[in-house]
C-alpha cells in the first residue's frame, strides 16, 4: 500500500496519535510534502478486538479503568490531537473537510415502539462509547467550524471486513 500510495504522488506516514511527539513530526512531514492540509479523515482507533481476543466482548461491569483508559486514549484523545494539528492549515485558507468515522453501535435500537439502547447485545464497551464521543465531538466540531468553511461529518461504514474479522467471527461462531 505503502509503495501504491508514493507512486501516486501520496505520503504514507506511520505515527502514534497518542504521542504529541510523534503527530508533531507526521503533521511536519505533511506540511513538507504538501505545505497544506484539505481533507482529514480520523479512521484510526483502538477496537474491542485488540483488548478482549478473540471475539471483543466483554460484560461492561467486568472491563477495567485500565481497558477504558486505553480505548479512550486512542480513539477519543487521539482523534481529538490529531484534529488539533491538522486543522490549522484548513482554518488559515478558510476551506477544508474533516470525516471522522464511526460505529453503527452509536445508533439507537427500537424495539417494541421504545429506543432502548445503542446494539447493547454486542458487549462492545468501552469501544462503543468512545465512538459515542467521537460522533458528539463531530457535530461540536462541525458547528464550530462551519462558519470557516470547514465541513466536519461523521461516517458509519457498517461492518467491515478488517484483518481481525475473520478470527473474531470465527470465535463469535464457535460460542468464544
Amino acid at each position: 500500500l505503502r509503495q501504491s500510495l508514493e507512486a501516486g504522488g501520496g505520503l504514507a506516514v506511520q505515527a502514534d496519535i497518542t504521542s504529541d511527539a510523534s503527530l508533531d513530526a507526521a503533521y511536519g512531514q505533511v506540511m513538507e510534502k504538501y505545505g497544506t492540509v484539505d481533507i482529514l479523515i480520523n479512521n484510526a482507533a483502538l477496537v474491542s478486538e485488540t483488548l478482549f481476543p478473540p471475539t471483543g466482548h466483554r460484560d461492561t461491569l467486568d472491563t477495567t479503568d485500565e481497558d477504558w483508559e486505553a480505548m479512550f486514549r486512542v480513539n477519543v484523545f487521539g482523534t481529538v490531537k490529531v484534529t488539533r494539528r491538522f486543522v490549522v492549515p484548513m482554518r488559515e485558507k478558510r476551506q477544508g473537510s474533516i470525516i471522522n468515522i464511526v460505529s453503527s453501535g452509536v445508533l439507537a435500537v427500537a424495539n417494541g415502539g421504545a429506543y432502548f439502547g445503542a446494539r447493547p447485545w454486542t458487549a462492545e464497551m468501552p469501544y462503543q462509547a468512545t465512538k459515542a464521543a467521537v460522533t458528539v465531538f463531530g457535530f461540536y466540531l462541525g458547528e464550530e467550524l462551519q462558519k470557516e468553511g470547514i465541513a466536519v461529518n461523521s461516517i458509519m461504514p457498517g461492518h467491515t471486513r478488517t484483518s481481525w474479522f475473520d478470527t473474531t467471527a470465527r470465535a463469535f461462531n464457535e460460542g468464544g
